[in-house]
C-alpha cells in the first residue's frame, strides 16, 4: 500500500508526494503530524533566529580566520623585509672595509669581518625561516640578496639554491638578464666555467630593448664576463667579449653615456680596473 503526503502551496494547489510502503511508514508520518500540531508560531520564530544566530556565528569565524590568515602574512613579510634589510646594510659596511695599511690594521679588519660574518649567518638563518613559513610572499630579489650573502659566507649550496630561485620567481626581463650573469659568475667563482658560461649566453639571450640603459647592461654583462675569462687565463675570450661589447657601445645614442661606455671599454681592454 503507497501512502502520500499532501502539501497545499499558498495559490491553493496541492501537491501529493508519493511515498514506497514500508512497515513504519504509518507511524513514521503519524508521529511527525502530531509534532507540527504542537508547534507554535512563536517557537518557529525562535527556531528561525537561532539559526540565524548559528549562521552569523560561523560567518564570523571564518572572516576571522581569514583575516588573521592575512595579518600573518603580512607581518612575515615585514619581518622578512626587516631582516634582508639589515642584511643588505651589512653587505654594505664590509664592502666600505679596504685591506690594511700595516699587519695591525690589517687584523683589526679581520676581526671586523669576521663579527659581520657572524651577524650575517645569525640573520639569514631567520630570513630562510621565514621564507619556508610563506614563500609565496617571496620575491626574486629577496632571493638575489639571500644567495649573494650564502656565497659571501660559504654557504655554497644554499646560494646555488637561491640564484636559481631568483632567476625562476621573475618574468620581468631585465631582472632576468642581471639574476642570470650574477648566478653566471657564482658559478665561474666556483670553478664550473662551462656552466658559467652557458649561463652568460642564457642572460644575453634574454630579450631586452634597445634603450641606452638597457645596451649598457648588456655591455655591463661582457664586461663582466670578459674579466671572469681573464682571470682564468682565457685572454682569447676576454678579447672576444670586449669586441661584443665595443660593438653593442655604439648603438648607445646617448653621447655622455656613448663616452662612458667607450672609456670603460678601453679601460678593461687595457687590463685596468674600472674606476667606480
Amino acid at each position: 500500500m503507497s501512502h502520500f503526503l499532501y502539501l497545499t502551496s499558498h495559490n491553493q494547489r496541492t501537491l501529493a508526494i508519493q511515498f514506497a510502503p514500508s512497515p513504519n511508514s504509518s507511524a513514521f508520518f503519524a508521529g511527525n503530524l502530531e509534532f507540527c500540531k504542537k508547534v507554535e508560531p512563536k517557537d518557529v520564530i525562535n527556531y528561525m533566529l537561532s539559526s540565524m544566530a548559528v549562521i552569523m556565528s560561523m560567518s564570523a569565524l571564518v572572516f576571522g580566520v581569514i583575516f588573521q590568515r592575512k595579518e600573518r602574512k603580512r607581518n612575515i613579510r615585514q619581518t622578512l623585509t626587516n631582516t634582508l634589510n639589515q642584511i643588505a646594510g651589512i653587505n654594505v659596511e664590509l664592502s666600505k672595509l679596504v685591506d690594511g695599511k700595516n699587519e695591525e690594521e690589517a687584523v683589526d679588519k679581520i676581526a671586523i669581518r669576521r663579527n659581520y660574518n657572524l651577524q650575517r649567518s645569525i640573520l639569514i638563518v631567520d630570513a630562510d625561516f621565514l621564507i619556508h613559513e610563506n614563500y609565496k610572499l617571496v620575491t626574486a630579489t629577496d632571493c638575489a640578496l639571500l644567495a649573494g650573502t650564502y656565497s659571501a659566507i660559504g654557504y655554497i649550496e644554499k646560494a646555488d639554491y637561491f640564484w636559481k630561485e631568483s632567476i625562476e620567481k621573475t618574468d620581468h626581463a631585465i631582472l632576468k638578464h642581471v639574476n642570470m650573469r650574477e648566478y653566471a659568475s657564482f658559478l665561474f667563482h666556483q670553478n664550473h666555467l662551462e656552466k658559467g658560461r652557458k649561463q652568460f649566453e642564457k642572460a644575453l639571450s634574454v630579450a631586452l630593448n634597445d634603450s641606452d640603459e638597457e645596451l649598457r647592461i648588456v655591455i655591463d654583462t661582457y664586461a663582466m664576463w670578459a674579466k671572469l675569462e681573464r682571470a682564468f687565463g682565457e685572454e682569447a675570450e676576454c678579447k672576444k667579449l670586449i669586441a661584443l661589447a665595443r660593438k653593442t657601445g655604439k648603438n648607445i645614442r646617448n653621447q655622455i653615456k656613448h663616452n662612458e661606455s667607450g672609456a670603460m671599454i678601453d679601460a678593461l681592454e687595457k687590463g685596468k680596473k674600472r674606476t667606480k
